[in-house]
């Protein structure tokens, strides 16, 4: 007997929050600081993220009510555009983006684990494999960071409900954390006589534009709950407000922290800061605490993991139901409902991009395709909002926003990382070559 595997709207919302929050909001000021001299400006980039944020939650929330089905962009893009475009977007999620995504996060989470625990007997655990003449080192922090993408795999392959309640206890987690560690900093900065806080005369839209892309990154990931929508009670009513309360409470929580790191350390100290938040802790209140502060940063970590997990098998599932991927992807669990067969290839394929260590170069060669996809998930809940009889403008207002923000930022990576966007387009033609070889099997 199957279990009723249908997650509420608790679930949903920490789904949404989790997979926001990964490691980018503890070090993504330091990377901002080296574009920006000015505290105040580095904060109105957090604001505008924030409504960037929330505009494309609108657009999400508008598409899943149209569309309340699993796959997310790749139903939206089959549906109102060409199965091409679905089938690219899904193809470039199990190739690179979200198994690199699955990938960079479990290498990140070992990280972090490392950092904490310091455990004497995996520093040596680095071993060599021999392949065709390519040798790859077995790193202590690669084999942690298999270890905890096969314990999260399995959470996933024994159910959903399981693994939203990983979830919720999770996000519960990060969330405590961050308000009592900005609030308790901010109360400690006056004590230590540490006010940071400065303003630029100088300005330099380049500077900022480029600095605003990383915000947007750190920002992305509410789309996560309407890759499952079909295992949602009530998607067109939950997932809507579950992207909605979700980026808001995120919104609230990155100005919150960013306050404390620009209240606590002047810019300059900020700069070339890979982790910025163990940098204030330790300014604050000595190493003991950074330690705790790391501990909670890999937290934060495992959620966006567990939350990647979930929703990234869902898109090759859906894709497999319309006979894409050679249907390999359809078979759900007999007992657990899960797409089990998307969880076990994504995750052997998550491991072979992170024995190889070539997924981050992956990953910045999509970043253009990326925003390709979102500028169209823009375009197609516009022309939703206008098909309705009561059309909703303030939701329009919001998707152009968000529409334009997408082709500025297309427009800006691929003038300042053109190898690596033609490197994407590339690799899309490369999908775009075996949708006509399986369509032609498929006749």
């Amino acid at each position: 007997m199957a279990y009723n595997n249908k997650i509420g709207f608790k679930a949903t919302i920490s789904l949404v929050i989790g997979n926001i929050i990964g490691v980018g909001i503890f070090t993504t000021t330091g990377y901002i600081a080296n574009f920006l001299d000015s505290s105040l400006l580095i904060f109105s980039l957090w604001i505008l993220g924030g409504i960037y944020a929330i505009s494309g939650a609108v657009v999400y929330g508008v598409l899943s009510k149209a569309y309340p089905l699993s796959g997310g962009d790749f139903q939206y893009l089959k549906y109102e555009m060409h199965s091409v475009f679905g089938y690219m977007f899904g193809w470039s999620a199990l190739t690179i983006t979200y198994t690199g995504s699955i990938a960079a996060l479990s290498i990140g989470a070992a990280y972090y684990f490392n950092s904490v625990f310091n455990l004497a007997i995996l520093q040596k655990s680095a071993f060599d494999i021999f392949f065709i003449g390519w040798q790859i080192t077995i790193s202590d922090e690669k084999v942690i960071a298999i270890l905890l993408l096969i314990i999260f795999s399995i959470i996933n392959y024994r159910g959903v409900r399981l693994s939203a309640n990983y979830q919720t206890i999770l996000t519960a987690l990060v969330i405590i954390f961050i308000v009592i560690f900005s609030i308790t900093g901010l109360f400690t900065v006056d004590k230590v006589n540490s006010l940071a806080i400065q303003n630029s005369n100088s300005f330099d839209i380049n500077n900022y534009l480029t600095a605003f892309i990383a915000v947007i990154f750190t920002f992305m990931g509410w789309t996560s709950a309407v890759y499952i929508a079909e295992e949602i009670n009530k998607p067109k009513q939950i997932i809507p407000k579950s992207l909605i309360y979700g980026v808001l409470i995120v919104t609230f929580l990155y100005l919150l922290i960013n306050v404390l790191y620009v209240f606590a350390l002047p810019v300059e100290k900020l700069k070339n800061t890979v982790n910025v938040a163990t940098l204030v802790s330790d300014h604050l209140w000595g190493k003991n605490i950074a330690t705790l502060v790391s501990f909670f940063i890999f937290i934060a970590v495992l959620s966006s993991l567990n939350s990647t997990i979930l929703s990234g098998s869902r898109i090759y599932m859906a894709m497999s139901r319309e006979g894409y991927l050679f249907g390999i992807f359809t078979a759900k669990h007999k007992k657990y409902d899960t797409p089990y067969k998307a969880i076990t290839i994504q995750a052997i394929w998550s491991i072979i991009l992170i024995i190889s260590g070539s997924f981050n170069q992956l990953l910045s060669f999509v970043v253009f395709v990326i925003m390709i996809f979102s500028t169209f998930a823009g375009i197609i809940s516009i022309k939703l909002i206008f098909r309705k009889k009561q059309k909703n403008y303030f939701a329009v207002i919001l998707s152009i926003l968000y529409t334009l923000i997408c082709i500025g930022v297309s427009i800006n990576t691929l003038i300042s990382q053109i190898n690596e966007s033609i490197i994407g387009l590339l690799l899309l033609f490369v999908s775009f070559l075996f949708y006509l070889f399986e369509k032609r099997e498929s006749r």
